[in-house]
């Protein structure tokens, strides 16, 4: 079916009742809209605030939905498969097939970026620092409906910001985008820059639970991204379908390492580890066995690998609070720090980035069940490498 538009002003009886298909409720101050597809059971929600006689417009791609109200967009969703409404229904309401373009992105100036958020029902999810030059960017994964967008699949996608002072921020173009219907979600990985180019590593996940593929996608100037058909897949005895948060840094042997979240299975039972991989290229990748194994069955989360000063700092999250190891090389021994990054466990899975010379961390604080307001901290070592986390200095 081709991409249509639905326009109509917003009544006490909100659109027609066309059940399996399409439906809505309006309470006088917030519009609920249902839409059925093919591909699942349970249909698509949206929901916006409005008043009667606001002008809506839905917009059906095969990729994304949109809601505007009065021309302004305060609502999206991310199918898969074919809406079940029928041509006849479509032309019953009104529908359009000249469908317009999506706004133009508009940039905007951030002056407080502690506790900051997107406008609207957007929320700020796993946060990605990167440095380059004089500009620390921060790439965040943009969050609708706490992780239940897609049918639960979370339909991420990465959003940017950049500072080169720390006091002004700048939004940037989305990094990367779903742009396929096939495309469940967008996960948390890493930037890096290689041979004068930047490559946006990340797992897509399926919206029907198929092994994850890692991807990547590439930049001349760190801002704007194309993807690439990159396809790494873990295989036996790592389990593929739940790879994911892909980190990747150059270690002391001079080749780029990657990190995935996944679980392994074993004689003795399966747990929750980091895979590591290792690239000369960024195409051809060798296993090198578990980094860190869980035996607790838990899955190590949005790892991360760095030089400060003296010391190697391994980091990952459990339950979204970050634990962090040392050492004085990539590739080991690490010894645990004891220690967790983070003013307050609602620091969700904070990374880090060198800025400067000043080591910063970016997360997240929980709004709800997943994602909220973005979170910037500064650490200082101690002469043993542990760390000392502090607010942001500005």
């Amino acid at each position: 079916m081709k991409d249509f538009t639905i326009t109509f002003p917003l009544r006490d009886t909100g659109l027609p009742h066309l059940p399996g298909a399409l439906d809505s409720a309006f309470n006088g101050e917030t519009l609920v809209i249902f839409i059925w597809y093919t591909s699942h059971k349970a249909p698509l929600m949206l929901m916006t605030p409005g008043k009667t006689l606001d002008t809506v417009r839905l917009t059906v791609r095969a990729h994304r939905i949109e809601v505007y109200v009065n021309d302004i967009l305060t609502e999206e969703e991310w199918p898969w498969g074919e809406p079940c409404l029928t041509r006849e229904q479509l032309a019953e309401l009104g529908a359009s097939y000249d469908v317009p373009d999506a706004p133009a992105w508009t940039p905007e100036t951030i002056t407080d970026i502690q506790n900051w958020k997107p406008e609207g029902s957007v929320f700020v999810g796993d946060c990605m620092p990167f440095c380059c030059d004089d500009t620390l960017h921060v790439f965040y994964l943009k969050d609708r409906h706490h992780h239940y967008s897609k049918w639960l699949s979370g339909a991420h996608q990465w959003a940017h910001i950049m500072t080169r002072d720390l006091i002004n921020w700048e939004t940037c173009p989305m990094a990367v985008e779903i742009d396929d219907p096939a495309e469940g979600s967008v996960c948390t990985g890493s930037v890096i820059r290689f041979r004068d180019r930047y490559y946006a590593f990340y797992a897509i996940r399926s919206p029907w639970g198929d092994p994850a593929r890692l991807s990547c996608s590439v930049s001349d100037d760190c801002i704007h991204f194309e993807k690439t058909d990159l396809d790494i897949r873990l295989e036996a005895p790592y389990d593929a379908p739940s790879a994911r948060d892909p980190h990747v840094f150059v270690g002391d042997d001079g080749r780029v390492h990657m990190l995935v979240t996944t679980s392994i299975t074993r004689e003795d039972g399966t747990f929750g580890c980091l895979a590591e991989l290792a690239s000369a290229d960024l195409v051809n990748w060798t296993d090198l066995g578990p980094n860190v194994v869980y035996t607790d069955g838990s899955q190590p989360e949005c790892a991360d690998c760095f030089r400060y000063g003296d010391y190697w700092y391994r980091l990952y999250s459990i339950g979204g609070t970050a634990h962090y190891d040392i050492g004085k090389s990539a590739a080991g021994p690490w010894t645990p720090s004891g220690e967790t990054i983070g003013h307050n466990p609602q620091l969700c899975v904070p990374k880090a980035a060198v800025w400067h010379g000043r080591l910063i961390f970016v997360g997240f604080d929980r709004i709800d069940l997943y994602a909220g307001s973005m979170h910037v901290m500064e650490a200082f070592p101690d002469p043993d490498g542990r760390l000392r986390i502090e607010e942001l200095r500005v």
